[in-house]
């Protein structure tokens, strides 16, 4: 599965928020978002109107799914999790399950410039997790050592 099909940047611009989809581009003064802060289309540069709840709660929605670089049907996996869980309040629960992904684990410390390549990486087997090669997005519970097989990937 692709991390993020399609233009990336013009996702962040419907959205209105950078979502650091692109690894440097995104903090850069060239970022689609700094350049033409509407969203993409031909009547972006107009005024847009306000949206209802459901409208923003679908946003959030898509913020999360493609930050993440999640389908619907693993965002709704996910959900379920979170609501199902008696310990903490579901939307905690989410953002926990979400950050304690072995390809956010290792784009939180700095191995890859962004999710779409620490996607890229993990899945290919670049990292070990405990001395053991792992290669899918298993959310990590008792983590001890992350290390970096290859030296050749960045």
């Amino acid at each position: 599965m692709t991390f993020v099909k399609g233009p990336k940047e013009k996702k962040s611009r419907s959205l209105g928020v950078n979502l650091h989809l692109k690894a440097e581009r995104s903090f850069s003064p060239k970022s689609a978002l700094i350049r033409r802060p509407y969203p993409p289309g031909v009547h972006g540069s107009k005024k847009r109107r306000t949206s209802s709840e459901y409208g923003r709660q679908l946003q959030e929605k898509q913020k999360i799914q493609l930050s993440y670089g999640l389908s619907a049907k693993k965002m709704k996996i996910y959900a379920q999790k979170a609501i199902s869980s008696k310990k903490i309040s579901p939307p905690q629960y989410l953002y926990q399950l979400l950050e304690l992904r072995l390809d956010n684990v290792v784009f939180r410390a700095g191995f890859v410039p962004s999710r779409s390549v620490a996607r890229i990486a993990t899945s290919h087997g670049h990292f070990t997790v405990n001395n053991k090669k792992v290669n899918n997005e298993v959310a990590l519970k008792l983590i001890q050592t992350i290390n970096r097989i290859s030296q050749k990937m960045i």
